[in-house]
């Protein structure tokens, strides 16, 4: 731990933000307008898997004031993949696409965005964007998924994306049976996902597009957006937050 750090650890550390916003004089991202400014929001699937057997964005795109409604077939194909690690497709793990192509594969999987001159026009708009989705078997139970007749990404090959490496239990069973007390739990983690109507687990925007590529405020996912959208790290499009609670 540096000497920095460790200046925190157990310490009450005052808090510097709650003044400006309490007082009403934070700057969130609704706040912020800028010329020619437009809404998205994205199209997100009910299922926990399913295959797209097609998509119709034709009423979507007849509301006024739709500017485009984006696609896998319009938007993958000039965006670079993400992965969760710097190792990218050499790593164990599955691509993940910018938005569902063929298949989506947990419930809030991106399928369309639609992008508009208002958020209350882009959420109307997207609302009326017909996906025909064919329900798939879905693997919910990591407990069996190893063993389940479904591959989540059969391209993968496997349900198992990684393993830890170690003594198997059974080399263990002679120190277990001589052990005085033996404690056994199980500990389940809740989901973090992006919900189907379209909320997430934070209530955060990104604004894209104010020209101000030197701002000091730049958010720290910056350079990854720069990387998938395949711009240089400091064009003016990279995004910038506002303030969140």
């Amino acid at each position: 731990m540096t000497t920095a750090a460790a200046r925190y650890v157990g310490a009450r550390v005052p808090r510097v933000e709650d003044t400006r916003l309490l007082t009403g004089r934070g700057t969130y991202v609704d706040d912020v307008t800028l010329p020619g400014m437009l809404h998205a929001r994205f199209v997100r699937s009910p299922y926990a898997r399913a295959a797209i057997r097609g998509i119709d964005a034709s009423e979507a795109l007849a509301v006024p004031g739709v500017r485009h409604v984006f696609t896998a077939a319009d938007l993958n194909p000039g965006v670079r993949e993400q992965w969760h690690t710097s190792v990218g497709p050499q790593g164990p793990e599955t691509p993940r696409p910018p938005l569902a192509e063929g298949e989506v594969r947990f419930v809030g999987d991106p399928v369309a965005l639609v992008v508009a001159e208002t958020l209350a026009i882009a959420h109307d708009a997207a609302e009326l964007v017909v996906v025909d989705y064919e329900p798939l078997p879905p693997v919910v139970d990591y407990t069996t998924a190893e063993h389940a007749d479904a591959l989540v990404h059969e391209s993968h090959g496997s349900n198992v994306i990684g393993e830890l490496s170690g003594r198997p239990l059974a080399a263990l069973q002679e120190q277990l049976d001589a052990a005085a007390l033996v404690v056994r739990r199980e500990d389940r983690a809740a989901r973090v996902r992006a919900r189907a109507d379209g909320g997430t687990r934070h209530g955060r925007r990104l604004l894209a597009g104010d020209g101000r590529a030197d701002d000091p405020r730049r958010h720290p996912v910056t350079p990854r957006v720069a990387h998938v959208l395949r711009t240089p790290a400091r064009d003016p499009r990279a995004p910038r937050p506002g303030d969140h609670a």
